[in-house]
């Protein structure tokens, strides 16, 4: 049986990687799970409790509620990251992989994007796709298949199906 020589995966793995990185790939956010932090306004660390302005604060307000937290003590933060990822929305370029149905809905794209990022893929929340595009609004998309190896030996690329909220 022949063997490939290991240049030709090598060139295979530059062009998708320039796939990626310049010429198809969009610059995507990533957004994890909210977390509780204390309120930058309210004086809860100082045990005055919430609705008590902090010396300084940068709002300061009076005899009603506090306006970044609502009075809670803390507020939801989302953290984000940004990440390049190859997006099909024509689903007649879809590759089949478990979990692609076979009527694809309106809604559904798919991505190709590096394994070294799987670890920030997996803890998102949900993604916006297209950051750059200003002035068509953000479009949030979650996932709706499980991520699998893609390429070739199946250990530098991944792919996944994503559904429009």
């Amino acid at each position: 049986m022949p063997s490939i020589d290991t240049w030709v995966f090598e060139k295979w793995e530059e062009q998708i990687d320039s796939f990626i990185d310049n010429d198809f790939g969009v610059p995507c956010t990533i957004v994890y799970p909210s977390r509780r932090i204390p309120c930058t306004e309210c004086s809860t660390r100082n045990k005055l409790g919430p609705n008590r302005n902090s010396h300084g604060g940068p709002m300061p307000f009076n005899f009603h509620q506090c306006a970044l937290c609502g009075g809670d003590g803390f507020k939801e933060e989302e953290a984000t990251d940004n990440i390049q990822l190859r997006v099909y929305y024509d689903r007649r370029k879809f590759r089949v992989i478990n979990g692609t149905p076979i009527e694809i809905p309106d809604g559904m794209v798919q991505v190709i994007g590096y394994l070294r990022d799987i670890g920030k893929f997996e803890r998102a929340n949900h993604f916006i796709l297209h950051k750059n595009i200003e002035g068509l609004g953000t479009s949030r998309y979650k996932r709706d298949s499980k991520w699998v190896p893609h390429g070739f030996k199946k250990n530098r690329y991944f792919i996944c199906n994503l559904i429009r909220e």
